[in-house]
């Protein structure tokens, strides 16, 4: 398999044609295919830690073909992005839809009522980040 930088930087090795390209780079579309990528296989990319950091992976046919993520998925609407239906589920057909932000607020992972209690207390003990 090739390296998730190859897929990031240089799209889609399977998709190239006679014209070079598949010509959705820089798409919204394709911004959401890479931003997906990104989060879930670049530890460097800030939001790695919730994303593959605790998991989360793409399914080898999205991973490998930008093609195969349109085909399945479709162009993204305008004001929608990508939203995983079950949030520990990884990124595949059954699991994803596009939405909006509304509909993504609403399907979200529980947020600890305490968070911020912890944090302090961490902060007081000498054990934060």
């Amino acid at each position: 398999t090739m390296h998730w930088k190859r897929w990031w930087k240089h799209g889609d090795p399977l998709v190239i044609g006679r014209q070079g390209t598949h010509h959705m780079t820089g798409t919204p579309t394709h911004s959401s295919w890479e931003a997906m990528k990104s989060r879930c296989l670049n530890p460097n990319d800030p939001g790695f830690g919730n994303y593959g950091g605790r998991g989360i992976t793409i399914c080898e046919r999205w991973r490998e073909s930008f093609s195969n993520f349109l085909t399945d998925m479709g162009s993204r609407p305008h004001g929608y992005s990508i939203d995983r239906i079950d949030n520990n589920g990884s990124y595949e057909l059954n699991n994803c839809r596009w939405a909006t932000s509304k509909q993504q607020s609403a399907n979200r992972r529980p947020y600890p009522k305490n968070r911020k209690r912890v944090r302090f207390q961490a902060v007081l003990l000498g054990q934060a980040d």
